[in-house]
């Protein structure tokens, strides 16, 4: 995606243009397998809908659709705008949202291993934040580049010799 979109090789509606087509070819040769398949053969979840049923749900298809849509062009424009990591970075941050929005809001438990691994994620935002705002302070390292940047550290350090003149 970020090729397609860096520069001016593709806009957001173009990308969609081209994109779209694959996907509705990926999907109609699924929707095709489950036509040719014989009825409940992998199991009554993947059942296609009665005509009628299509019929009732017509609204909703089409709000679904336009969501769709509308989903897809904002994602390019994301990407396009800041980068495809940045677009990660929202995914992650949108997960840790709504582990939290479960957590307080809804009383969920979730378990130490969940906690760790949702810390970890916001410590690699915030450390990919930091390097990315001020990537001179990372040249000697990570976890230099942290202390650095955080103000906890010195920063760089004069050598030994130019010290003692």
């Amino acid at each position: 995606q970020s090729v397609l979109l860096s520069g001016k090789k593709l806009d957001a509606l173009s990308y969609v243009l081209v994109v779209s087509p694959v996907c509705f070819l990926l999907l109609g040769s699924l929707m095709l397998l489950l036509v040719l398949l014989p009825p409940g053969a992998l199991g009554a979840g993947l059942a296609l809908p009665t005509a009628a049923k299509l019929q009732e749900f017509a609204p909703l298809l089409a709000a679904n659709c336009a969501l769709a849509f509308a989903l897809n062009v904002s994602i390019a424009l994301l990407i396009k705008n800041t980068s495809a990591v940045s677009y990660i970075f929202c995914g992650v941050l949108k997960d840790i949202l709504a582990v939290l929005v479960s957590v307080v809001i809804l009383h969920e438990s979730i378990s130490p291993m969940q906690c760790v691994s949702f810390s970890m994620q916001i410590l690699a935002v915030v450390v990919w934040s930091l390097l990315k705002s001020k990537p001179e302070n990372f040249e000697n390292g990570l976890l230099v580049g942290v202390l650095t940047t955080l103000g906890i550290s010195g920063g760089s350090k004069q050598p030994a010799a130019a010290a003692g003149a």
